[in-house]
């Protein structure tokens, strides 16, 4: 399975190897390679760390956190069985 983000654009864009953005992030390179090229699925504080450390916004290395995030919350907004919300 792969799981396509925008981090290689990104980086190219900010002209930032992927060295630099694993000791910005202290992430090891390796695993920044691997994330780049879809191999691995980064958990969300390891996805966060990251573009932090670049400066840029995680939906911008991300695009499905920002609908991701929006889905979970409305979720969470359903309605208990007396009818207010939970």
């Amino acid at each position: 399975m792969r799981y396509p983000n925008n981090l290689s654009e990104v980086l190219a864009r900010l002209n930032i190897s992927q060295s630099e953005a694993g000791i910005r992030s202290g992430i090891q390179p390796g695993h920044i390679n691997r994330i780049a090229r879809g191999f691995l699925e980064p958990r969300v504080g390891t996805g966060v760390r990251l573009a932090q450390a670049i400066g840029v916004p995680t939906e911008d290395i991300f695009p499905a956190t920002q609908k991701m995030v929006y889905a979970t919350s409305k979720a969470t907004d359903v309605p208990s069985e007396n009818g207010s919300e939970s």
